[in-house]
């Protein structure tokens, strides 16, 4: 699972989606997806990447219904 610089690196453009759509024909243009990286500090949050927007932010990692999102994978 890729950490957060991996995921948000697929972040290429200020339009949404942030996704290229060219090379990632397959991701859901409002997709957040989880990351590999804790959220400092607090052992039950981890980073997101939103790709809608082009930001990252943090989710529980506890599989709350609200922040039940999938993964991308990274090369």
């Amino acid at each position: 699972m890729p950490n957060k610089d991996e995921l948000f690196g697929l972040v290429k453009t200020t339009e949404s989606p942030t996704i290229d759509n060219s090379w990632f024909p397959n991701t859901p243009q409002y997709g957040v997806y989880w990351t590999s990286s804790p959220y400092a500090g607090y052992a039950s949050l981890a980073w997101v990447v939103m790709f809608s927007y082009g930001f990252a932010y943090y989710g529980y990692r506890d599989g709350w219904a609200s922040n039940d999102f999938p993964v991308r994978l990274v090369r």
